[in-house]
């Protein structure tokens, strides 16, 4: 082979390779118009998935169940009666019926006492039910409307069977839920 000819030869081949590694890194990079408008139709997507994440309730409208019914039909009477050890029986561990901390040995049935709420929770407990992320909540106004200030109620399924989860009124500090 001649001298001359494997010189070229070696230049071809160095070509090729420069123009491989060329090619492959053009075939790397990223169009940053393209990348911003797939990253805005993502984010959008995102959005989108996350509105309907918000809307739809956690657990379904359990309002026609029979369960609940019967939960909130006992829990009803226990009010009525003021029977505290029922609804002890009846409430979340972590029973919520106040914003703030509260005194250390203050129980609900002392703030529902000192405070008048008795008639406002069996007002509330004859309200309709509505689903709400894990809880079923009362009244209706609470989830719609977004300035609702009064009183609420909520249930929730704790080991597959209903609890009493709080009784807050909404007048105190904090807005109603989104």
């Amino acid at each position: 082979m001649p001298h001359y000819r494997c010189g070229m030869f070696r230049r071809s081949i160095r070509l090729l390779l420069v123009l491989a590694l060329f090619a492959g890194a053009l075939s790397g990079c990223v169009n940053p118009e393209k990348k911003k408008k797939a990253d805005a139709a993502q984010q959008k997507k995102d959005e989108k998935k996350k509105d309907e994440e918000k809307k739809k309730p956690k657990i379904p409208d359990m309002s026609g169940d029979m369960q609940f019914s019967s939960f909130l039909s006992r829990l009803r009477t226990a009010v009525g009666r003021h029977d505290r050890a029922m609804l002890s029986q009846m409430m979340t561990p972590d029973f919520g019926y106040r914003w703030d901390p509260g005194m250390p040995e203050e129980t609900c049935f002392d703030y529902w006492d000192q405070h008048g709420s008795w008639p406002e929770l069996e007002r509330v407990l004859h309200q309709p039910f509505k689903p709400s992320d894990v809880y079923m909540v009362a009244p209706p106004e609470f989830l719609s409307d977004r300035t609702y200030t009064g009183y609420r109620a909520g249930m929730m399924l704790v080991n597959g069977g209903w609890r009493f989860a709080y009784f807050i009124n909404g007048q105190d500090t904090v807005p109603a839920l989104p």
